[in-house]
């Protein structure tokens, strides 16, 4: 299980990565594009992935990931907090901000 401040701890660890609400819910951005948002009715995290693992992940784990009707024509995915350890988590928020990280960014990222 993962609480908000160890989401927080995870996605503020990228580079450049911020948070800033939305809608009064806890918005994590890499240069104010939005990677993940924490969803308190739910205790999950809406994270952004490809649209491979968008379709893969509720298959293969349906307890943990799904769609709701509010993300289906975005590139999200709701992950239930409780479900998942911090190691997947940080792998899913990594690999979200990798998605909406500049070039330059993700190429310093990546080159460690």
């Amino acid at each position: 299980m993962v609480s908000l401040e160890g989401v927080r701890g995870v996605a503020l660890g990228l580079p450049e990565a911020t948070e800033r609400a939305a809608y009064g819910m806890p918005c994590f951005r890499v240069r104010d594009k939005i990677f993940a948002v924490y969803r308190e009715e739910w205790h999950g995290l809406a994270c952004l992935v490809s649209p491979e693992d968008k379709l893969a992940l509720p298959q293969e784990d349906p307890e943990t990931f799904s769609v709701p009707e509010h993300y289906r024509n975005s590139s999200m995915v709701v992950v239930d907090l409780a479900r998942i350890d911090k190691e997947h988590l940080t792998e899913l928020l990594t690999e979200a901000w990798r998605l909406r990280a500049p070039n330059r960014l993700r190429e310093r990222f990546d080159a460690g």
